[in-house]
């Protein structure tokens, strides 16, 4: 899993926030008397909201032991412009880990102290003071694909590839045109990086088709069958300290915002070698404007 790319990610994200916030208020209100209520106080507090998002390779999130964070994303949503910012922390980044005499890599924080020791150490790499986490499983995806009943997609090629070194071996074989994808198949066509005409944009483009046919889906009666296995799920395969109500009103706005108005940056620095291991040397000050710039203190 260490080899997803950033495009996946992003819909990891989306598909997070809709099965969080969607799936989790429709469970609320069905159990309101007055539906309209259950969203009074719920407004956010604050112009955005900022989180470390943190993707892990382990089948349970809960066991952090052996476990190291491969992706790590700070997600930046203002509800005011509704735009979302995505700013990539190299796994790599040299950094001093509380608790450990030399500096490491970032993502040995995940080991040491899971997302708490995580989130921990990027506000002292970035000067900031950011309270929440959200932490994944990869296999979250294929759960909520499958609790809806697959999503239908329209494969823009052919896909075939297989990496018999991945864990466990990853093997994509989809044929060009409409159709549903299952869970496993999902995984594939959101991991397929290869033969778009338009790289990056063609993957792009793909991924978002997947995340409004997704979001389509989802809030269908058909859809919303599944709301019991997407719980179960995102209860075995997320962490988080996100407060519920702000989660239910992230997930209340992103559904309604428009997906191509996300903005995905990286810290400023370069890769290095030290010692005969490579490491991401990022630009403290440059790193810290650049947060700053986006209202994120």
């Amino acid at each position: 899993m260490a080899k997803f790319f950033k495009g996946f990610f992003i819909t990891l994200i989306i598909l997070i926030i809709v099965a969080a916030g969607v799936f989790i208020y429709t469970v609320a209100k069905l159990g309101a008397d007055d539906p309209a209520d259950i969203l009074n106080g719920l407004k956010a507090n604050n112009q955005s909201i900022t989180f470390l998002l943190m993707g892990a390779d382990k089948l349970d999130i809960n066991s952090e032991k052996n476990s190291r964070s491969d992706t790590m994303i700070l997600f930046n949503y203002n509800y005011e412009t509704e735009k979302i910012n995505l700013i990539s922390i190299p796994r790599d980044s040299r950094v001093s880990i509380n608790g450990k005499r030399h500096k490491e890599k970032l993502n040995h924080s995940f080991n040491y102290g899971g997302p708490e020791l995580t989130l921990k150490t990027v506000n002292e790499m970035l000067g900031t003071n950011i309270p929440y986490y959200l932490a994944v499983d990869y296999d979250f995806v294929k759960d909520s694909v499958d609790a809806v009943g697959g999503v239908e997609v329209d494969v823009p090629m052919d896909m075939q590839y297989t990496d018999e070194w991945d864990d466990p071996p990853l093997i994509i074989d989809l044929k060009q045109g409409l159709q549903t994808l299952d869970g496993n198949k999902a995984i594939g066509f959101l991991r397929f990086r290869h033969g778009y005409k338009d790289a990056d944009l063609g993957r792009v483009a793909a991924q978002r088709q997947f995340v409004e046919s997704f979001i389509h889906t989802a809030t269908t009666p058909r859809g919303l069958i599944g709301v019991p296995k997407i719980l179960d799920s995102y209860k075995l395969h997320t962490k988080t300290n996100i407060p519920f109500e702000n989660l239910v009103e992230l997930g209340k706005n992103i559904t309604r915002s428009d997906l191509s108005n996300i903005e995905t940056l990286t810290l400023p620095g370069n890769p290095k070698y030290i010692n005969r291991i490579s490491y991401f040397i990022y630009d403290k000050e440059k790193s810290r404007e650049l947060v700053r710039s986006l209202g994120i203190e």
